[in-house]
């Protein structure tokens, strides 16, 4: 939608507006991401203004954004920004409270004379049940794999329930809207490839699934090779890591892997395309998760050498983010030597957390994303001689996290303090995600 706004160029402000055309400016501020001008909390819309009538370069034009309530916040899709800010004619802003907002734009030349502006109005959808949608989930779950099935539990561990994917799941998610299951199951029928690791899909409340097509180079002699399946904020696109087929495998052994891209599936076109071609400078993607505030996606690259003998060894580990708009790739920081895998965004996106081994022992860390500053352990190995804990996820608004640690799920509040047990069964439990 676009809304238009009149106004005089800033040098017959003084005087008084003229009826003459040449000394009239059309502004136009369009947005995508809202719905009937409406912007749902924890989401994220884009403003882009448009101007037309004004003399000069529009090359040398700068563009301060306002908010005036500031029940918004502005942002660069990475990271906040000041309130107003001044860039490009693009900008996106982030609902935090419910209530109305305008963003206003001025038109800026290059000694920040305001040539023009314009405002738009929408309205940030306020904090009650009626604008969440589960789709199948009457409340938040934590959902995860025991034995060969899936289940889904409340956030104190009540009310356990399952729901079907296909035996033998690897990893899994569910969409934010409730309404579609993502697993990868491995498949060893040489009668109907291909085979390996393929991604299904599935709605929530169906029991017929379908395979997202690919043949893309796996593991060995199989032909699959699909993992980790994580959606879009609004639930439209569909993420995940695979091999390129023009890549080059890690190691010449048979065990040996390609190193994996992020995939994006379009949830109503079916369209798939490789965001990222990171085996071109010998790298790779190993863990990723998505921003359920900006959909910025903040992923491991991993880099990778050659050693004497020809194998591929990994050499640096650098946090980076990934605009699944544009394609473009920020580095953030190389993280300290070490292995990182699990890693899950702060519902607000502040954070991240993960499990990994560094100098500093494995365990579970957090990443500030806004102070730069290296990763804080939270919770320590606990016994040096068995597997530490893993797969940590932010559940209850970020102030508590629930993770793994020697096949059962447990909680300790954000900052790793208070552990508990969150439900005791005889099973081994695979901890898979959360819905929030």
């Amino acid at each position: 939608m676009t809304k238009y706004f009149f106004l005089c160029v800033i040098s017959l402000v003084i005087f008084g507006c003229s009826d003459d055309a040449d000394t009239i400016s059309l502004v136009t501020i369009e947005a995508s991401g809202l719905n009937d001008d409406k912007l749902a909390l924890n989401n994220s819309a884009t403003f882009t203004a448009n101007v037309s009538g004004l003399e000069g370069d529009a090359a040398s034009f700068s563009y301060r954004w306002t908010l005036s309530t500031e029940r918004g916040e502005l942002s660069d899709g990475f990271s906040t920004l000041p309130n107003p800010s001044v860039g490009g004619s693009t900008i996106s802003c982030i609902g935090k409270t419910g209530g109305e907002e305008q963003i206003v734009v001025e038109v800026l030349d290059a000694s920040n004379t305001i040539l023009a502006s314009s405002a738009y109005d929408f309205n940030i959808a306020p904090a009650d049940g009626n604008t969440i949608s589960r789709g199948c989930f009457d409340q938040p779950k934590i959902f995860y794999q025991k034995g060969a099935t899936a289940y889904v539990r409340n956030y104190d561990g009540t009310n356990e329930q399952s729901f079907s994917t296909r035996v033998g799941a690897y990893t899994m998610n569910i969409s934010p809207n409730g309404e579609w299951i993502a697993w990868t199951a491995y498949d060893s029928d040489f009668d109907n490839p291909p085979l390996g690791f393929n991604l299904y899909l599935r709605k929530c409340d169906e029991t017929d699934a379908f395979i997202i097509p690919g043949d893309f180079g796996g593991i060995g002699d199989e032909n699959a090779n699909d993992s980790s399946p994580e959606f879009s904020p609004d639930s439209k696109t569909l993420y995940f890591m695979r091999p390129d087929a023009a890549s080059e495998r890690l190691t010449p052994s048979s065990g040996g892997s390609n190193p994996k891209e992020i995939v994006a599936y379009d949830m109503e076109t079916g369209e798939q395309r490789f965001l990222t071609s990171l085996h071109k400078e010998n790298a790779g993607v190993t863990a990723f998760t998505v921003n359920p505030v900006t959909g910025v996606i903040a992923f491991y690259r991993n880099y990778y050498a050659k050693d004497a003998g020809g194998i591929n060894r990994r050499t640096e580990v650098r946090l980076s983010f990934l605009n699944p708009e544009t394609g473009s790739i920020q580095d953030f920081t190389t993280l300290p030597t070490g292995g990182y895998r699990d890693i899950d965004y702060a519902p607000d996106g502040g954070d991240i957390i993960f499990s990994g081994n560094t100098g500093e022992g494995q365990g579970i860390y957090r990443l500030n994303l806004t102070d730069g500053s290296m990763p804080l352990m939270l919770l320590p190995k606990p016994d040096p001689n068995l597997v530490g804990p893993s797969v940590p996820h932010y559940y209850e608004n970020g102030n508590r996290i629930v993770y793994q640690y020697l096949s059962k799920l447990w909680t300790m509040d954000a900052n790793g303090n208070d552990i508990q047990l969150l439900f005791d069964v005889p099973q081994i439990i695979f901890m898979q995600g959360v819905l929030y």
